[in-house]
């Protein structure tokens, strides 16, 4: 069963999420614009306030990382990204990331929701560059920049 409230979120601004080729890089990257991270926290914080668990997916846009800015780095993009708040069916450090046909799922319990929420709030504020959840399933903050039309 789904949360009705989880169920009317509706996404806005611009969302990122890719992950390196580099073999040595295994964690996934996520930035977005401040109407993406200002969406993104209206969405956590549903999750938070629902009834039922639930999870929802979101659209993303390609982020180009160019040769200019990170020489010498390949990506591959993530189309959808896919939020799942297991709430009180798992542990509260519960998270996990996996990826199927260029989705990416983020199953999470209710500490790693948190987690996800200040870090979201704090790439809005301008921060980045560390990861956040379980140390074999990283998700990178970037600071958002502007990317090619």
């Amino acid at each position: 069963m789904s949360d009705p409230h989880v169920d009317r979120w509706r996404q806005a601004g611009l969302i990122y999420v890719w992950k390196h080729l580099d073999p040595r890089d295994t964690h996934w990257s996520i930035m977005a614009d401040d109407r993406g991270c200002a969406s993104l926290l209206d969405l956590i914080e549903r999750m938070e306030q629902a009834v039922w668990p639930g999870k929802k997916t979101i659209l993303l846009r390609k982020a180009v990382v160019t040769q200019e800015t990170y020489p010498g780095v390949r990506d591959r993009a993530a189309k959808h990204l896919t939020l799942h708040f297991q709430k009180d069916r798992v542990d509260d450090s519960h998270w996990t990331i996996t990826e199927s046909g260029g989705d990416v799922t983020i199953k999470m319990g209710r500490g790693r929701l948190e987690e996800l929420k200040e870090a979201v709030a704090d790439m809005r504020a301008g921060g980045y560059d560390y990861g956040i959840g379980a140390d074999d399933a990283r998700l990178w903050i970037w600071q958002y920049f502007r990317q090619p039309d």
